[in-house]
């Protein structure tokens, strides 16, 4: 408990029964201390804590739930995330404020682990980071007896390789070609009346989002490689007419996509 900016938290807690790795397949809760009732264990540390359903106990407008959860995507270029194993309450202030539980999970990246004699620890690259995402969810929502906010209101966020991450994992929500990865880490599949749990998210924040790696390099020269001619792209370079080239076969591709407004 930080009591002085009234925040309840968690840290630590393993989303799945056979995690590759535990340190990155943990995450940590960080919660209103309004939404819920506290008292303090015998170990004069930690703290036991029951949702507080009081509509009158409201932060922005959201009560114990209703609070929305938000999880954000920090994986620059895919990198792994390593989620907190201390508490600090200045990065998460804002959320805490506005009513908002914050939930930071941690995903493996784009490489694999080693141990210090060079062996495999764990399996990186895709699509570990989206199903160690799918599996903090489905711990959540397998948890929903015990913590406060609206679990249908979960919400990802992400920016550059976390954006991609952030909008794979809200367009694959339930999706089947998940299912043996996330057994194979032993996420929730189910509750325990044995009812299917969902990895769905609400909504998904998405910025610049690396998603489209195999028009990228196309994409980069329509949007400023055609319009430089110095430098790398100098007139009596090859490679200024190969940047023409790729900036055309951008514009083909994206007129083959018939992408077309609300007027047709």
């Amino acid at each position: 408990l930080d009591a002085e900016n009234s925040v309840l938290y968690q840290l630590g807690c393993v989303y799945c029964t056979s995690p590759e790795t535990a340190d990155l397949e943990n995450l940590a809760i960080f919660v209103p201390a309004q939404y819920m009732t506290a008292t303090l264990n015998s170990d004069g540390v930690t703290y036991t804590a029951s949702i507080d359903s009081s509509a009158a106990r409201r932060i922005g407008g959201f009560t114990s739930l209703t609070a929305p959860i938000v999880i954000p995507v920090n994986t620059p270029g895919y990198a792994a995330f390593q989620p907190p194993t201390s508490y600090t309450y200045s990065s998460i202030s804002s959320y805490l404020k506005a009513g908002i539980i914050y939930v930071q999970a941690g995903m493996r990246g784009r490489t694999n682990g080693y141990d210090s004699n060079g062996d495999l620890s764990y399996s990186g690259g895709a699509p570990w980071g989206v199903a160690d995402l799918k599996a903090a969810v489905r711990y959540l929502r397998y948890n929903a007896a015990l913590l406060p906010g609206n679990l249908s209101s979960i919400i990802s966020a992400g920016m550059s390789g976390g954006g991609a991450q952030s909008c794979l994992a809200g367009t694959t929500g339930d999706s089947s070609l998940y299912t043996p990865y996330l057994e194979s880490i032993g996420a929730a599949m189910e509750d325990a009346s044995g009812h299917s749990l969902s990895d769905a998210f609400f909504a998904s924040m998405c910025w610049c989002p690396i998603t489209s790696l195999d028009t990228a390099d196309l994409a980069y020269e329509w949007n400023m490689g055609q319009f430089t001619f110095s430098g790398t792209r100098a007139s009596s370079s090859y490679r200024s007419a190969l940047s023409q080239d790729m900036a055309k076969a951008f514009a083909t591709f994206i007129n083959s996509a018939n992408l077309k407004d609300a007027d047709g």
